[in-house]
C-alpha cells in the first residue's frame, strides 16, 4: 500500500468518526438528548487521538522524524539558527509555507509576504507561538499542528476550513 493511499485512507477513517453516526429511531425529527459534559470530553480526546495516530503516520511516511511534545506539538528542527532564543514578546519574521497533510499549499510568504508577529499574542496560531519559543532565529523547522493548536473547528475564515491538520514549512529570519 502507497504511503499516500494510507494517509488517504486515514484522512477518510478520521472524517468517518468526525462525522459520528446518526442513531435510527422510528421518528425522524425527534429531538436527540444534548451529549453530555462527559461525553464531549470523551469525544474529544478521541478526536485528538486519530489527529495523533494521522500525523505519526505522516511524519513516518515522510521521514520527518518529528515527536510529539507533552501539549502535542510536532516539531521537527532541519537547520538551527545561529541566533538568538526566541521567547514570549519578542517580534519575529518569518518566510512560511501552509499545507495540509495531502501537500495542498493554503498559504506561502512567497505569495503573502514575510510575516512579522509578535511572540505569545497567537497573531498566527496558539501552536506556532509555542514552537517558536522552542527555536532560534535564524532556525528552518517544520511544525505540524492539530486543529486544537491551529484554527480549530472553525477555520480561518478563508482558505482553512475547520478540523485541518496543518503542516507549517518556517524560516525565522535573523533580524
Amino acid at each position: 500500500m502507497s504511503r499516500r493511499f494510507q494517509l488517504i485512507a486515514c484522512l477518510a477513517l478520521f472524517v468517518v468518526l468526525a462525522a459520528g453516526c446518526s442513531r435510527c429511531s422510528d421518528a425522524p425529527d425527534a429531538p436527540r438528548p444534548r451529549p453530555t459534559r462527559e461525553q464531549f470530553i470523551r469525544y474529544n480526546r478521541h478526536l485528538v487521538r486519530c489527529d495523533s495516530i494521522c500525523i505519526a503516520q505522516y511524519s513516518d511516511s515522510l521521514g520527518l522524524n518529528a515527536t510529539p511534545s507533552p501539549t502535542n506539538l510536532w516539531l521537527t528542527v532541519h537547520e538551527q539558527g545561529s541566533g538568538d532564543a526566541i521567547k514570549s514578546g519578542d517580534k519575529v519574521s518569518l518566510e512560511y509555507v501552509v499545507t495540509t497533510l495531502l501537500a495542498d499549499t493554503i498559504y506561502t510568504s512567497a505569495a503573502n509576504g514575510v510575516k512579522t508577529i509578535t511572540v505569545g499574542r497567537a497573531e498566527m496560531t496558539m501552536g506556532l507561538d509555542e514552537a517558536l519559543c522552542q527555536l532560534h532565529r535564524g532556525t528552518r523547522a517544520t511544525v505540524i499542528l492539530i486543529p486544537e493548536k491551529a484554527y480549530g473547528i472553525r477555520g480561518d475564515g478563508e482558505a482553512i476550513h475547520g478540523r485541518m491538520i496543518l503542516r507549517y514549512d518556517i524560516h525565522v529570519l535573523n533580524q
